[in-house]
């Protein structure tokens, strides 16, 4: 630790780092060697991330990679190596400091909570792209490429914290413009005396399958948090003749998926199909589903063994 103008308004606490560095409980790796904690000025407000008890962010501080009230940990985030958590291939780029609610409920400062950290990492698309997928397409931010060239100097913590200064920003400009594509960011993975899971969103798109089919553009969600998981796959893609959405959202009880919602669309067919015999009213596209099963199969506030809460869904344009 060091102080840098002393006595003065401006005195700061500088925390650095040289070793190993895991998480407690999971002894997951983090990082081996120099990375730093941001600094902490003298008038300047340090707040901890704060979570409801499903991973849910709450408050006004956000963990991204430019929030700049958070409590840091930083490293050459783009030379992690890559590791597998909850059975996803990713790579840890920071990480902040929070609490989480212990309890159910609104989180308030008397909420019971414990102390976690938080990741931001980059996820493998490796489960979703084909196997013809050219890698050479990934695009790499201006941060990432700062980090990187850091490897082949000996670099020093200040240097860390004059790259996270320069380019946090930029960095998530950069993730919000890249979402829709295979560079998949994501947030709040959460570890507190152990790996205890993250809930996020993310956009992507997937490319295509084969020649003459449509890249898929969508939203994947995934929660994995108390030892259970929900993955949700929502898209649309636009065939030559037609057009199709369609969505999936699976929910795990006692490690075992159940449908969850399921949803398929398919319009834009011309001219049609005509029901009125006469060519004035026509179909151009018609879909169902169903959403909520997993409450009807599995209801959490009932006792009985069935919950009528699902919803069918009918859809004719």
């Amino acid at each position: 630790m060091s102080v840098e103008n002393v006595g003065q308004d401006d005195q700061t606490i500088n925390i650095d780092i040289d070793g190993e560095v895991y998480t407690t409980g999971a002894r997951t790796k983090v990082w081996s060697g120099v990375c730093a904690i941001s600094s902490f000025e003298n008038g300047s407000e340090s707040t901890l991330l704060q979570y409801t008890n499903e991973g849910e962010q709450t408050g006004d501080v956000e963990n991204s990679v430019a929030n700049t009230n958070g409590i840091m940990l930083m490293w050459r985030g783009a030379a992690s190596t890559a590791q597998t958590i909850a059975g996803m291939v990713m790579e840890f780029r920071y990480c902040q400091f929070g609490q989480m609610a212990t309890v159910d409920g609104e989180v308030t400062s008397k909420t019971p909570k414990q102390r976690v950290i938080a990741f931001g990492a980059q996820l493998s698309p490796d489960f979703l792209v084909p196997s013809n997928f050219d890698w050479s397409n990934r695009k790499t931010s201006a941060m990432e490429v700062a980090q990187l060239k850091m490897a082949s100097s000996n670099y020093t913590p200040s240097q860390l914290r004059d790259v996270q200064d320069r380019y946090a920003e930029d960095q998530e400009e950069w993730e919000d413009a890249e979402g829709g594509s295979l560079n998949l960011y994501i947030h709040d993975i959460l570890f507190g005396g152990g790996f205890i899971g993250f809930n996020t969103s993310v956009e992507v798109e997937v490319p295509s399958y084969a020649d003459g089919l449509p890249s898929v553009e969508g939203t994947l969600d995934l929660k994995v948090m108390n030892n259970e998981y929900t993955i949700g796959v929502q898209g649309s893609a636009d065939m030559m003749a037609f057009e199709m959405e369609a969505e999936i959202r699976l929910r795990s009880n006692n490690g075992i998926p159940i449908p969850d919602k399921l949803y398929f669309y398919a319009g834009g067919f011309t001219p049609g199909i005509n029901v009125d015999g006469m060519g004035v009213f026509w179909i151009k596209g018609a879909g169902g589903g169903i959403d909520n099963l997993f409450e009807t199969i599995y209801p959490s506030s009932s006792g009985t063994a069935y919950n009528a809460s699902a919803k069918r869904t009918i859809r004719f344009v």
